[in-house]
């Protein structure tokens, strides 16, 4: 980037900023005044746009990058049946992190996770060779009595 690139970039900023445009609208902040308790300041705080994702979560909660689906098969239903519930997960997340984001998410007491990092198979189609990505399945166990409503429309 030039020297008068950087020029023509500050220009049309303060025109947007001149006929009430704004520019940058994904760094866009609110400004509000709040009163404390007491009534004698007032204080300035951003409160800044609440962002989701697709799944309509949070971006700050944390809990929907852990868990990324839930599996269905027949040995994931047998399980269910048993209270031990099946997910794919992150390959970053560790059993705790786990734990807490099914808390989090469904409201429920987990007993115990267990992980299994699951080798990506080896693929061919024609001449070609490729693998499938490694992922990680964690078995999620809640305490009798609990029970996640997981495959409701399947």
């Amino acid at each position: 980037m030039g020297l008068l690139d950087h020029f023509k970039k500050d220009n049309k900023k303060e025109a947007a900023n001149k006929f009430g445009q704004v520019s940058d609208r994904k760094n866009s902040v609110k400004n509000k005044t709040v009163k404390e308790k007491s009534g004698e300041e007032d204080k300035n705080v951003k409160d800044k746009e609440i962002v989701y994702d697709k799944r309509n979560i949070k971006v700050g909660n944390e809990s929907y990058k852990a868990l990324l689906k839930s599996i269905v098969s027949e040995k994931a239903a047998i399980a269910e049946s048993h209270g031990s519930y099946t997910f794919k997960v992150n390959k970053d997340i560790n059993k705790i992190q786990i734990k807490q984001a099914v808390a989090s998410v469904y409201k429920v007491k987990p007993i115990k996770v267990r992980i299994i990092n699951v080798d990506g198979k080896s693929v061919r189609t024609g001449r070609k060779t490729g693998r499938r990505s490694d992922w990680k399945k964690a078995i999620v166990t809640l305490a009798k009595g609990q029970s996640i409503s997981i495959h409701e429309g399947v």
